[in-house]
């Protein structure tokens, strides 16, 4: 009987790295099916189920975060506070701000720790607004 080779299962850390490693050259939001993909390319095929408990892990370590409004992920920087998505590119700005800094700082001097975070903002960025303003007739608003 010829049995067909079992690749060797990957340790949590190798692909948290493999993960982190796709997020961050991503240069967009991936979701984990995009990340999936990407892995199943460069390695052993990485089935989503394993990509949602990696990034589960990267978040709590604070080194992924998740995008609500795109159901998407990107790598975490050391400070954001705001979240800004334009929902026409979904290209994604992470803001560090001071006065949001301040509700967590606020919230922890209560004895409260804020789990959702960063705030998201959605709405248009520069160039997608500029294409829509030379798309408009004038009579429509967005």
């Amino acid at each position: 009987m010829i049995r067909a080779a079992v690749p060797a299962r990957r340790r949590c850390g190798e692909i948290d790295e493999l993960v982190h490693g796709i997020l961050a050259a991503g240069g967009r939001p991936l979701s984990a099916y995009d990340i999936a993909a990407r892995a199943s390319e460069r390695t052993a095929r990485v089935v989503p189920a394993q990509v949602y408990r990696t990034l589960a892990r990267l978040m709590r370590q604070r080194r992924a975060l998740r995008i609500e409004m795109l159901g998407a992920y990107v790598p975490c920087p050391a400070s954001a506070d705001l979240c800004l998505v334009c929902l026409e590119c979904h290209g994604v700005q992470l803001i560090a701000d001071e006065a949001l800094r301040s509700i967590r700082d606020h919230a922890a001097g209560r004895r409260f720790r804020l789990t959702a975070a960063p705030v998201e903002a959605g709405g248009l960025c520069d160039a997608c607004a500029r294409v829509g303003d030379t798309n408009d007739t004038g009579g429509s608003m967005r």
